[in-house]
């Protein structure tokens, strides 16, 4: 059993941990545009998850989300070479928000997701067939690519 002492340390901990972790699996929903940020590749595209469901009606609903991905060096460099509009990727990364404003002075604010791995899971071609029922255990991939963005974007951390 714990002391009242350890109990406190172990409180204090766990108030001063965060996680800001995303892990999507899903189709490029465009060909990446991939262009240079200063010494530094970087690739962006979108991702959608989800789908569609039938409510107890009969009704299909479309659940689908989009994602922003922003992948730099290493990983954009995969990014540009292999993923195409409706490849299958798996990717896990964290949150990052930015914000503009439009042509109407309006602020707007976006989040993406920054890839820290990223696997391919093979592609959707016109000369493929239509994915059969998705099993993890038989699909074979890419070895994984850690990169993270560069250190000079502003942050005090």
């Amino acid at each position: 059993m714990l002391s009242q002492r350890a109990k406190t340390k172990q409180t204090l901990i766990l108030k001063d941990m965060s996680v800001n972790s995303v892990i999507i699996l899903g189709r490029c929903g465009r060909d990446p545009e991939v262009r240079m940020a200063g010494q530094n590749k970087v690739a962006t595209f979108s991702v959608a998850t989800g789908g569609k469901y039938k409510t107890k009606d009969g009704r299909e609903v479309d659940d689908t989300a989009w994602h922003n991905i922003v992948a730099w060096r290493t990983s954009a460099d995969i990014v540009e070479k292999y993923i195409k509009k409706g490849s299958q990727v798996f990717i896990e990364g964290h949150l990052a928000y930015r914000k503009y404003s439009d042509k109407d002075g309006v602020e707007r604010n976006i989040t993406d997701i920054v890839v820290d791995k990223i696997e391919l899971l093979g592609g959707k071609t016109e000369s493929s067939p239509a994915p059969q029922k998705f099993d993890p255990h038989a699909v074979k991939t890419t070895p994984i690519v850690d990169d993270l963005p560069p250190d000079d974007d502003g942050l005090p951390f």
